[in-house]
């Protein structure tokens, strides 16, 4: 029988796995979602690879966001079709901000779906 936490066969008349010690079930093959070194090397290159995207998201989020505020801040002072122009670009800054915020979004499900996809 083989231990459903490690995946280690031991005998059949065994109440406990000989290599990490779990109680152990009566089951005649090993699992077959069981993790595996390079299973879980793999995940976790996933895994960074979508902190990365997130990291990067949020420091875009950020600037995105300051220069927004910045520029709406910056068409009270000015005249005419500056004005217009400045308050464009404001919008186009919080238009990118939301978009980055989507990216996050989507690299945080993508990443939660890498981890639970092996559970």
């Amino acid at each position: 029988m083989f231990c459903n936490q490690c995946g280690e066969e031991n005998r059949n008349d065994r109440k406990f796995c000989s290599n990490c010690g779990a109680p152990l079930k009566d089951y005649t093959k090993p699992r077959e979602n069981l993790l595996m070194p390079e299973d879980l090397e793999k995940n976790e290159n996933e895994i960074k690879h979508y902190n990365k995207i997130g990291k990067v998201s949020k420091i875009l989020m950020a600037i995105s966001f300051f220069l927004a505020i910045i520029l709406l801040f910056i068409s009270f002072f000015v005249d005419g079709s500056k004005q217009i122009g400045v308050i464009v670009s404001s919008i186009v800054m919080f238009v990118l901000f939301f978009i980055f915020v989507l990216i996050k979004n989507i690299a945080l499900k993508e990443k939660d779906k890498s981890i639970n996809k092996d559970l």
